[in-house]
């Protein structure tokens, strides 16, 4: 199992950050301390780097539809009929991961078919001025000599196709090159980032750095990152508000492979849980599909009804179900015991070590509920799976606003110590005029 270690530095509220991921790694601290942070960066960069090139090609495919967009709205000028409805799918299909060949020979054909036909609207009986009109929005310079103006024709058509070759080569020197700079720019626009990119940034997979030079390399034993703040974002509504809140909804919705033979006993533990299992159904009207709960006495409800507390374990059955958690997968989860009666926050725990121990699944929480730490520990040392499970206790630096991350290995003493602190706090609360 490949070990990993991710730090950052020097980044809003943490000065310093070495995180081991091995198993289960929890991190704990006060609000404001920066571990949601640490969360969402570390999910951004696994996906990113990890999809880098469908990035890429969906770029340049968007590059090559907003050239024949414009031939298609100066093909209805030209004329209303359905002869070039084929536009419209032939600008579906750039979108489709086909190999390159394919694609261009669909954009070729498309680029052709249209020369020909505005070749033919030059014969047409119609206002010159008309004329003109389509030239000038296409950018091809209109002559009253017929054989000039067809050249520019040519001429036009031809830098389309010789756009396609150019934009592809850069497409090809992209993918060779592996840019920092660019794979931030992605995740900027791919989640909606609005901060800069930390400068002090560094995922390391076996003692090898991915992140150097400039270059970047996706890990090899980790292919998807899965990042939950919170259990709201289940909802059919709610998943347009985040990228990642999109990408959690769509993983629950729709399968992507067979769930482990041993992940059977874990799906099961969850739905005596919750005293039922969580289903995708048709809406109200047929058109989507959404997330059900179905109880053992036959109650039925869309999930965003349920209770808050029993939508944290209808993400880990869907998402084991549909395929998700395994070893190729970190699970990201900020404050799991947010809503949780206690008892189930330690059932949440156990569910944690269990999909470790019998998937492979790497998990990274933040925590600052003294239960889901205790718990998690406690069923680690039961399970034997105490050495792939380590503790952070994010401490202010002195003199600052920034937080250090210390490694605790598996003891959580520091960790309590910081709880009884707010416990003194609150009984001062309650001895004190304010």
């Amino acid at each position: 199992m490949s070990k990993y270690k991710y730090s950052l530095y020097g980044y809003h509220a943490i000065e310093k950050a070495d995180i081991t991921i091995n198993g289960i790694t929890v991190l704990s601290g006060e609000n404001g301390c920066g571990k949601s942070t640490l969360s969402r960066w570390l999910y951004y960069i696994i996906n990113e780097s990890n999809k880098f090139d469908e990035s890429l090609y969906e770029e340049f495919s968007n590059k090559l539809r907003g050239n024949l967009q414009k031939l298609v709205r100066a093909s209805r000028e030209i004329s209303q009929s359905d002869e070039f409805t084929s536009y419209h799918e032939v600008i579906d299909q750039i979108n489709d991961q086909v190999d390159i060949d394919t694609l261009k020979e669909r954009y070729i054909s498309l680029v052709k078919q249209f020369e020909l036909r505005l070749i033919s609207f030059l014969s047409a009986e119609m206002m010159k001025s008309r004329k003109k009109r389509i030239f000038s929005y296409l950018k091809i310079s209109y002559n009253e000599d017929k054989i000039l103006l067809e050249k520019n024709i040519a001429e036009f058509f031809s830098s389309l196709i010789a756009d396609f070759d150019q934009k592809y080569e850069e497409l090809c020197l992209d993918k060779e090159k592996r840019s920092s700079d660019q794979l931030y720019r992605f995740i900027k626009k791919n989640y909606s980032e609005e901060d800069k990119a930390p400068s002090n940034i560094q995922l390391s997979e076996d003692g090898v750095k991915l992140l150097e030079k400039g270059k970047f390399n996706a890990p090899l034993m980790i292919h998807r990152a899965i990042y939950i703040d919170t259990p709201m974002a289940l909802s059919d509504k709610a998943k347009m508000l985040s990228p990642h809140w999109t990408d959690l909804y769509e993983m629950m919705i729709s399968p992507q492979g067979e769930m482990p033979q041993s992940g059977k006993k874990v799906l099961l533990r969850i739905r005596r849980l919750i005293n039922g299992q969580i289903i995708v159904e048709d809406d109200t009207f047929g058109f989507n599909k959404e997330l059900h709960f179905h109880r053992e006495d036959g109650l039925n409800i869309p999930l965003e009804k349920a209770a808050t507390g029993l939508k944290a374990f209808a993400y880990l059955q869907r998402l084991l179900e549909n395929g998700y958690l395994n070893e190729e997968t970190l699970l990201l989860i900020d404050e799991p015991e947010a809503h949780l009666h206690p008892q189930w926050i330690v059932e949440f725990a156990r569910l944690l070590v269990l999909l470790h121990k019998e998937l492979g699944l790497k998990i990274m929480i933040a925590s600052h509920n003294p239960d889901m730490v205790a718990a998690i520990q406690s069923i680690a040392h039961k399970e034997d799976i105490i050495e792939n499970t380590c503790f952070y206790q994010a401490t202010r630096s002195e003199n600052s606003l920034q937080y250090t991350y210390q490694n605790l290995g598996s003891d959580i003493k520091e960790i309590f110590e910081s709880f009884n602190i707010a416990i003194s706090r609150i009984q001062d609360y309650g001895s004190n005029n304010l």
